[in-house]
């Protein structure tokens, strides 16, 4: 008989178990999905930033760079025009990468260049 009651026992006690580990597995079922749409909120909260500070870069950019740099000089006028030709010219720019960390220094390396010799866009 007791053989017949350790048994019974054994199994409440698996019961027991499994029912608490059921427990626990919702739980934790629960707790991933929280943290899931957590991480989803999060996600799309950074992309919201990224996307205002995009903006806000290429509005500094727009509205910095031309006041930043010294007016552009009067034409040449014809005497001057062959002295340009005459100057050395600056390396080609390497081509932009699509990088947009790189993306200010590329664009003020041009504007450099438009205004280090403006015939030459013109």
């Amino acid at each position: 008989m007791t053989e017949r009651a350790d048994q019974k026992n054994s199994e409440a006690q698996l019961r027991t178990a499994v029912f608490h580990q059921g427990i626990l597995l919702g739980k934790h079922q629960a707790t991933l999905q929280s943290l899931s749409q957590q991480q989803t909120d999060i996600q799309q909260t950074v992309n919201l930033m990224a996307q205002q500070l995009q903006a806000v870069f290429s509005s500094l950019s727009a509205n910095s760079a031309p006041s930043a740099l010294p007016p552009a000089p009067a034409p040449p006028t014809p005497v001057q025009s062959r002295a340009v030709s005459r100057e050395i010219l600056p390396p080609p720019l390497e081509p932009f990468s699509g990088d947009l960390s790189k993306s200010r220094g590329f664009l003020l390396q041009c504007t450099l260049v438009f205004h280090r010799s403006p015939m030459l866009f013109s």
